[in-house]
């Protein structure tokens, strides 16, 4: 059973408002990691030692939209790629190598915010003219 909560260390140092986002969307959709670890156990069946977690999103993404015609469709965010993949790896520790994990440069959660879940960081982009 995929976890769902957000366990007491984070995936990732230091937490950020990416992570607490990706737990929300976890535990709204866990089916998303139940297919991730399906997916990734196939490779591993398949012999690879080594494979992306960024095509196993697009491969869920190819299975809700095109395989299943899911009723209730949900957009998979690409920054989750990376804390999917670190969540695998905690959970499948004979596997240590099977992705490739680089350094999060993320902005921390602010310390400050009482509640995370009105926490909305504001990125207006510039149009051009």
């Amino acid at each position: 059973m995929p976890v769902l909560k957000r366990p007491e260390k984070p995936l990732a140092e230091p937490y950020s408002v990416n992570e607490h986002r990706f737990w929300r969307f976890h535990s709204a959709n866990p089916r998303v990691y139940v297919l991730f670890c399906e997916y990734a156990q196939m490779l591993i069946e398949r012999g690879f030692s080594h494979y992306s977690s960024d095509a196993i999103l697009h491969r869920i993404r190819w299975h809700y939209t095109v395989e299943t015609k899911a009723e209730d469709p949900f957009k998979l965010n690409d920054n989750h790629t990376a804390y999917y993949a670190r969540l695998w790896l905690r959970d499948h520790p004979g596997h240590d190598n099977f992705f490739e994990c680089r350094v999060i440069t993320n902005p921390p959660m602010p310390t400050n915010v009482l509640d995370w879940d009105t926490y909305r960081p504001v990125f207006k982009r510039r149009r051009k003219p």
